[in-house]
């Protein structure tokens, strides 16, 4: 038909049931006036008809709901098709042997309007399917595939309309029922999951509604592409997993958005820890909240299945309590260091294998991009730094020794306080164990020395791996300073210096190059005791270089190199 195709009066409309199955080949429009209609589902499954869009330009199905086996445009010639539902029209495709969307190239798009596009029965995007959707923030789309042993195929949505409503996926056919989102997509209502999954890729898919899933449907984020929940208020759950279902609920969302996705890996880098993470879940949670969250923070709950031995490392005990850790970038010596976050627990829904959950209450420490949680037993620690050692001067004869992890440790782990007359030489004043629930430590130290007294911190973890921190000095004397710790040594970009002093002072710096050349030199005030100094040195050239820190009765040098 080289024009329109219009239905006047016609009710159950349809076509053969036997081979050769109907076809139509329309270039205009198709309209149902007077109460034309197809023949309800299912009773006239085995007559749908093949709707061949063979027009260029916008072809309109207007006027009721279309009932069809499949709706196609050709492969050539290269052409513009825009097959547009009318008001009230909604389209129906796929019957229980097949059918489905097929636009054949990618100038060529359906576009729904206020309406809903239903894909039934065996209904599928087929190979050839390369144009795109147009929604709107009215429009509908419902995923409906319920045999079949074709896989359910791709498709994308057209910029500028990649967005629907509400949006119901239900592919439980014997084929692939895992649908490729090859495009950006907004749902302004409800996403409903299921059967299958939404497999999203490098592309965001936006939920200002709610959104629903099961252990068998859910969004996979395999890739870069994230899940996003808008304008979390009240409770609200992310259904997301990457390989396997891992979803995260979030409470006390402030208001805001909240992206997530989910990695099959667990990055520590550190070999000395690579044991550990065979007693952890072998997933990271990726979140990026559009703000740092109030501070009454936000109520975080993950969930793994540790009866799947693909989400647990090996020597994971599903008795044993769990630690929730956040992992943080220090730089040297490894790359990718964790800190405890919440408290030791244990895992929810015991006794026995099987759903896991682990929460964190009013957390607000979210850092720019994506900040990745990870989860193990407590006996395992993941890659923990010391964040502080500091020692100050209480009197002539007292000082005072402190020092704060990233993280709780084993309570069998043990920190041995070492002191020194000359930084070389060091000797055992004292010990304290470790503590499941405890970051912070510290030490007097009743016997301080005149002169200076260097002070060293001996980490013993219980699998016997042996740390040491900087070294930190106290000048029980009127006058002097001290440089002792340049950190990381060498040096890329950002270095920090530990600085002890008799008094307070104000100090000025010099860098100089290793022919004695200043080539950059400031003044800071100082107190008396330990000081952390944070130098920039990202504008020097790569070489040896001397830091002196001098005031009008005493110098210290230390050496560095810039990489």
């Amino acid at each position: 038909m080289n024009g329109n195709l219009t239905l006047d009066g016609v009710t159950d409309f349809n076509g053969g049931t036997s081979n050769p199955f109907t076809t139509i080949n329309l270039a205009g429009n198709m309209v149902l006036q007077n109460s034309s209609t197809f023949v309800a589902s299912p009773g006239g499954d085995g007559g749908r008809i093949t709707l061949n869009c063979i027009g260029t330009g916008t072809q309109n199905l207007s006027g009721g709901s279309f009932l069809l086996f499949r709706v196609i445009t050709p492969a050539a010639p290269a052409n513009s098709v825009n097959i547009v539902l009318g008001t009230a029209s909604d389209l129906q495709v796929g019957n229980l042997s097949g059918g489905g969307l097929t636009l054949q190239q990618t100038t060529h798009s359906l576009s729904i309007n206020g309406n809903t596009f239903t894909m039934y029965g065996a209904a599928l995007f087929q190979a050839t399917h390369t144009g795109t959707i147009s929604g709107s923030a009215t429009s509908n789309m419902v995923v409906n595939k319920t045999t079949g042993f074709a896989n359910i195929g791709a498709t994308g949505f057209t910029t500028g309309f990649q967005e629907l409503n509400n949006l119901s996926y239900n592919s439980d056919g014997l084929g692939g029922n895992n649908l490729n989102l090859l495009s950006p997509l907004t749902v302004n209502g409800n996403l409903t999951m299921i059967h299958g999954l939404i497999v999203i890729g490098a592309n965001n898919l936006t939920v200002v509604g709610t959104a629903t899933g099961v252990p068998l449907s859910y969004v996979s984020t395999n890739s870069t592409g994230t899940f996003i929940q808008k304008n979390i208020t009240v409770l609200r759950s992310i259904p997301v997993g990457n390989s396997t279902y891992n979803p995260l609920t979030i409470a006390n969302g402030n208001n805001l958005d909240w992206a997530v996705r989910v990695n099959d890996v667990l990055t520590v880098d550190d070999p000395s820890f690579a044991s550990n993470t065979l007693k952890a879940v072998q997933r990271e949670w990726h979140i990026q909240p559009s703000a740092l969250p109030l501070l009454s923070g936000a109520d975080l709950v993950f969930q793994w299945d540790d009866s799947d031995p693909t989400q647990v490392g090996i020597n994971y005990v599903n008795t044993e309590n769990v630690q929730i850790w956040r992992e943080v970038s220090s730089g040297q010596p490894w790359g990718n260091d964790w800190i405890a976050v919440g408290v030791a627990q244990t895992a929810g829904n015991p006794p026995g294998p099987g759903v896991r959950t682990a929460f964190i209450n009013g957390w607000t420490g979210f850092a720019g991009g994506f900040n990745p949680f990870a989860i193990s037993n407590i006996s395992a620690p993941l890659p923990v730094k010391l964040i502080d050692f500091t020692a100050t001067k209480i009197s002539n004869t007292r000082s005072f020794i402190t020092w704060v992890l990233a993280a709780c440790c084993s309570r069998d782990a043990k920190f041995e306080i070492q002191r020194s007359a000359d930084g070389i030489n060091f000797s055992l004043i004292g010990s304290i164990t470790g503590s499941e629930t405890n970051r912070f430590y510290n030490f007097h130290d009743n016997d301080l020395q005149k002169g200076i007294n260097y002070y060293r911190l001996k980490g013993i973890d219980v699998d016997g791996k042996i740390s040491y921190s900087k070294v930190v000095a106290i000048i029980n004397d009127a006058t002097g300073l001290l440089l002792t710790t340049v950190a990381p040594n060498p040096v890329q970009d950002n270095m920090t210096v530990s600085l002890s002093a008799a008094k307070a002072a104000t100090v000025r710096f010099v860098i100089s190059d290793i022919a004695g050349r200043p080539v950059k030199q400031w003044s800071a005030p100082i107190a008396e005791g330990s000081n952390t100094i944070s130098i920039n040195a990202s504008g020097l050239a790569a070489g040896i270089y001397h830091l002196g820190a001098i005031t009008g009765d005493s110098k210290t040098v230390i050496r560095f190199v810039k990489q």
